[in-house]
């Protein structure tokens, strides 16, 4: 049981009262101050130590957490591929950039596409339900993982539900904003393990493809792509 500080900031200064005035005090004996003394500095220990731990979990949080949408972050998506990887089955990714995002930003503010960012995470987690893993990678970039025999052919299901959502205008306060998505996929499998960062890149690679061929789109990772 942790003592709070309040009760050892109490026992704290009745010892050092009775340390500074014992004549005044009487103290049953020299034991028992040192046992109280002993005691007020284990607790002083403890109640430090449990601080010290809640602030590394609350920093390990925050690192693998974005901000803005409380959804992982990009280091917390290379290490669920890495140890998706660890595995035999198919591990696949979805890499989401918003279309037209920046004329969102330029014509409403920062502050409405802001929202319109939270609004699409919670619609990207709402598609994905419980079958994949969601990401905001920063500024208008989303990313979904998932793993499993089939994990490819799902996911790009899962991407052409969200295309079809995002067909209609996002809601944001009273405006109604129409925004679209251009996405990239590649895969990973157990006779060809591709690192996590290789697989950000394809799937970057993919999805740019997606915008030039005129967004609104999914594309698979091509290695044909590298020689554009």
């Amino acid at each position: 049981m942790v003592i709070p500080l309040g009760v050892i900031s109490v026992v704290t200064g009745l010892i050092m009262l009775a340390i500074s005035f014992n004549e005044r005090i009487v103290i049953v004996s020299h034991g028992a101050l040192i046992i109280s003394a002993i005691l007020v500095y284990a607790a002083t220990i403890v109640v430090l130590g449990c601080s010290g731990i809640a602030n590394i979990r609350a920093l390990e949080t925050r690192a693998i957490t974005d901000p803005l949408t409380r959804l992982p972050n990009r280091n917390a998506l290379h290490e669920d591929i890495q140890a998706a990887s660890l595995g035999d089955e198919e591990v696949a990714l979805a890499m989401i950039d918003l279309d037209s995002f920046k004329q969102v930003n330029d014509h409403y503010g920062h502050a409405v596409g802001d929202q319109l960012i939270e609004r699409c995470a919670q619609m990207v987690c709402t598609v994905c339900g419980n079958e994949a893993r969601c990401y905001r990678l920063g500024g208008d970039e989303f990313a979904v993982v998932m793993s499993g025999k089939v994990a490819g052919t799902i996911l790009e299901g899962i991407c052409r539900t969200l295309l079809e959502q995002m067909g209609t205008p996002v809601e944001v306060g009273h405006l109604h904003i129409a925004v679209g998505a251009s996405i990239g996929l590649t895969r990973s499998t157990a006779a060809q393990r591709l690192p996590s960062s290789e697989m950000l890149r394809r799937a970057d690679v993919a999805m740019y493809m997606s915008k030039r061929s005129g967004k609104m789109r999914t594309t698979w990772f091509n290695e044909g792509f590298d020689r554009c």
